[in-house]
């Protein structure tokens, strides 16, 4: 099995209810692959975004390093839905407020446009609480 883990909070891709689009079928294959373990958690407006990496960052979760954030976006904003959106910098202050891993956590936002350094949030924290 592999090392490390991956926590993945997925947004609303769609307005339509009927649409099935996710990540967790290409988790669930990497997964039955060993090539990574995984938490899926579903967010539709800030304060469950905001509860997932509160949650995502206590020390039972130390092991799960890379965030993925699975959801449109732009290059200053990870959009929920499309009308709910947060801000990358409101996402690296809770995080860096919250970060006192072992180790270094990285997260990165992307959606169907190419990546950009402003899309990417990183950072090293020396604990976790």
């Amino acid at each position: 099995m592999a090392r490390g883990g991956v926590f993945c909070i997925e947004g609303q891709w769609h307005r339509d209810l009927n649409e099935r689009g996710s990540v967790l079928p290409t988790l669930e294959l990497l997964e039955r692959l060993g090539r990574i373990r995984f938490i899926h958690k579903d967010a539709a407006t800030r304060d469950e975004l905001f509860y997932f990496l509160d949650r995502w960052l206590l020390k039972q979760y130390a092991d799960y390093r890379v965030g993925f954030f699975a959801m449109h976006g732009e290059p200053s904003r990870l959009c929920l839905t499309d009308w709910d959106s947060v801000e990358l910098a409101d996402v690296a202050e809770r995080m860096a407020a919250g970060a006192r891993g072992v180790g270094s956590t990285s997260a990165a936002a992307r959606c169907c446009a190419p990546p950009t350094p402003r899309c990417a949030i990183s950072w090293t924290s020396p604990e976790r609480p």
